[in-house]
């Protein structure tokens, strides 16, 4: 009995692994039902989304890029990586208002 009960404290605050978001992308994210992400089609996204996670050194990230080339994608993604794995605070600015409507 008192053998399960640490065991399951010790499970409760073991350290996760870092995952990278790219990692995430690749296991859990689907774009809509049955169909998933495929980052291989635009292979620059992966090197973003390693600078992105926890390990990277990276503390600001500033894109600029042309038109469909899946940065909105690839920050959603992010978003939802950091809110399953480890909630913290974050924000993300868009330049217009009705851009941050177009996105939320």
């Amino acid at each position: 009995m008192i053998d399960s009960c640490l065991q399951s404290f010790y499970d409760g605050i073991a350290v996760k692994p870092i995952n990278h978001i790219d990692d995430y992308a690749d296991k859990f994210v689907y774009l809509k039902p049955g169909v998933k992400v495929d980052i291989s089609r635009v292979p620059f996204v992966r090197r973003i989304m390693k600078a992105m996670s926890y390990d990277s050194p990276m503390k600001l990230g500033v894109c600029i890029k042309g038109v469909q080339l899946t940065i909105t994608t690839t920050a959603l993604i992010c978003i939802s990586e950091i809110i399953e794995e480890m909630p913290c605070n974050i924000i993300y600015v868009m330049p217009t208002g009705s851009g941050a409507e177009d996105v939320s």
